[in-house]
């Protein structure tokens, strides 16, 4: 439950960051990187479960 937690939290923070560092420019190219990046961690992790 606290990995899942964890994630949760870097999830949304990390989105409202980078867009606020990007907003004016790179501000599509910066969503799908964050996404793409917690989907990479969360790959990642389940490979290492399985």
């Amino acid at each position: 439950m606290g990995m899942t937690r964890e994630t949760g939290v870097s999830s949304p923070t990390d989105l409202p960051f980078q867009n606020t560092t990007a907003s004016t420019s790179g501000q599509a190219d910066k969503k799908p990187g964050a996404s793409g990046r917690v989907f990479a961690i969360t790959k990642g992790h389940a490979a290492n479960t399985s």
